[in-house]
C-alpha cells in the first residue's frame, strides 16, 4: 500500500486531463469500430474467425536495441549496415511506417506485447502492484503455447523479469543463466551469444508439441558499446561497427533455425524497441520514434509492403490476424493488414506527436504546439494554415491516452470480464 502511494506521488506517475473521460471513449470506439462492446472494457471486441483455418504457427520476436529506420539501407542510409534487415524486408511483410510508444525500452518491450501506448513518463512496466494485461503472451498462453523471453543483462533492470511473469511469459532467461566468461560488458552477454543460447531452449519446446512464443530484447546498440572480438567489420565508427554486428547477429539467427525443423511453422517479428536522436530537424526527433517493422518467414507469407502509418501497438493483433485465431482484443491496436490507421501517434516523454503521411503535429504541454511538412523537412510552423487536421490529429491521440488512463484506473486492462 505504502509503495502504491508513493508511486502515485511521482511526477511521470500524474494524470493527464486532455478532454472528459466520456468523449475520450467514445471516440476511441469509433476509431476502433467498437459498437456495443458486452465487456466492463469499453474497446474489448471480439475478433471471431472460423477455427478450421486457425494456424498454430510458431511466433519469435525480436526486439532490437535502438534500430531506427534512420539506420537501415531500406530506408536510405547508404553504409550497407543491414543487408540481413534489408532482405527479410524485401521478403516479409514490411512496415514502412510505422511508431514506436516511447523512447525506452520498458515502452518498446510494453506495446510490442501488450498493445497500449506510452503515457509521458509512466513506468509501466514499474507499478506496485504489478498491472497485469492481456496481451500478446496471455491470449497465446490461453491457446496452448509455451513463452519465454530472453534478454542479455540482468532481469531486474526496469522491473522486466517481474512484469513479464506476472504477464504471461512462463520463462525468463538473463545473465544469471549465461555462463560468466560470456558476459562481456555492461549489458551482459553478446547478441549473437543470446540467440545462441537460446536454440536449445528453443528446440526443447518445439519437442513438447506445442507451439511457442519467444521474445528476445537485444543490446548490443545500446552505449557504452561492446563489440565480440571475433566480430571483424570495415566500418570505422563504433556506432556504425554495432549497428552491422547486430544485424550480423540476427542474420546468423534466422540461419541457424533455418536448419530446424520447426522454422517451416515459424513466424519472425523484427521490430525496434526504439529509435535513436539522428538527422535532426525538430525538437522531437522523428528517428526516436520511427522504427522498422517485418514479420518473416518464406515458407509462411508472401512479400508485402505496407506504407500506412502504423503503430508498434499494433504487433499483436497483426500476428493474431496471421494465425487466424478467435480471441478478445482489450487493446488499442489493429490488425494492419485489414485496418488503416488515419494517424501514428508516440510519445517522447515530455511531448507528444502525431503524423499522418504527410504532417508532423507535436503537442507539448507548456510550449507552443506546432505542425510540420515532414517529407520535406520544413520547419514552418503550420498550425494556422493546417487547423481542420490539427483537430482531428488532436483529438485521436488525446481520446486514446485518455481511455487507457480511465482504462488503468478501472483495473481494466486485463482478461475481459463481461458486464
Amino acid at each position: 500500500f505504502l509503495r502504491s502511494y508513493l508511486n502515485s506521488l511521482l511526477p511521470e506517475n500524474s494524470k493527464i486531463h486532455f478532454l472528459d473521460n466520456e468523449t475520450a471513449i467514445n471516440n476511441s470506439k469509433e476509431f476502433l469500430g467498437v459498437e456495443n462492446s458486452q465487456y466492463t472494457n469499453p474497446i474489448a471486441r471480439d475478433v471471431v474467425v472460423a477455427d478450421s483455418l486457425q494456424r498454430d504457427y510458431n511466433i519469435v520476436v525480436v526486439i532490437m536495441e535502438s534500430m531506427t529506420t534512420h539506420k537501415i539501407g531500406r530506408f536510405g542510409n547508404s553504409k550497407d549496415m543491414t543487408p540481413n534487415l534489408d532482405r527479410f524486408a524485401e521478403e516479409g511483410i514490411s512496415f514502412d511506417n510505422l511508431y514506436s510508444g516511447g523512447i525506452h525500452t520498458y515502452n518498446g518491450i510494453f506495446s510490442t506485447l501488450y498493445s497500449f501506448p506510452s503515457i509521458y513518463r509512466k513506468k509501466q512496466l514499474n507499478t506496485s502492484p504489478i498491472d497485469e494485461y492481456y496481451g500478446m503472451p496471455q491470449v497465446l498462453k490461453r491457446k496452448g503455447y509455451q513463452t519465454a523471453f530472453f534478454t542479455t543483462h540482468n532481469e531486474l533492470f526496469d522491473n522486466v523479469g517481474s512484469f513479464l511473469r506476472a504477464n504471461g511469459i512462463d520463462r525468463v532467461y538473463s545473465d544469471k543463466d549465461y555462463p560468466e566468461d560470456k558476459l562481456i560488458g555492461t549489458w551482459g552477454v553478446a547478441d549473437d551469444y543470446l540467440f545462441e543460447y537460446s536454440m536449445d531452449k528453443l528446440n526443447e519446446m518445439a519437442k513438447n508439441k506445442k507451439p511457442f512464443l519467444s521474445v528476445y530484447m537485444t543490446c548490443s546498440d545500446h552505449s557504452p558499446y561492446t563489440l565480440p572480438s571475433y566480430y571483424e567489420t570495415d566500418q570505422t565508427n563504433i556506432k556504425d561497427q554495432i549497428v552491422e554486428y547486430a544485424d550480423w547477429s540476427i542474420g546468423r539467427f534466422v540461419e541457424s533455425c533455418s536448419k530446424e525443423p520447426w522454422f517451416k511453422k515459424t513466424l519472425f517479428v523484427f521490430v525496434a524497441d526504439h529509435g535513436q536522436s539522428m538527422n535532426l530537424v525538430y525538437d522531437m526527433p522523428m528517428s526516436l520514434n520511427h522504427i522498422p517493422c517485418i514479420i518473416y518467414n518464406p515458407n509462411l507469407i508472401e512479400p508485402n509492403t505496407v506504407n500506412d502509418v502504423a503503430l508498434q501497438i499494433d504487433i499483436f493483433p497483426t500476428v493474431m490476424g496471421l494465425l487466424n485465431h478467435s480471441y478478445t482484443n482489450t487493446t488499442m491496436g489493429v490488425d494492419l493488414l485489414k485496418h488503416r490507421r488515419p494517424f501514428a501517434y508516440f510519445n517522447g516523454d515530455d511531448k507528444i506527436g502525431v503524423v499522418d503521411d504527410s504532417l508532423f503535429y507535436i503537442y507539448r504541454d507548456t510550449e507552443v504546439e506546432s505542425m510540420h511538412s515532414y517529407q520535406e523537412k520544413k520547419v514552418d510552423n503550420l498550425i494556422e494554415e493546417k487547423k481542420e487536421k490539427l483537430i482531428l490529429m488532436k483529438d485521436y491521440v488525446t481520446s486514446f491516452l485518455q481511455t487507457y488512463q480511465w482504462i488503468l484506473e478501472h483495473n481494466l486492462e486485463g482478461k475481459p470480464e463481461v458486464k
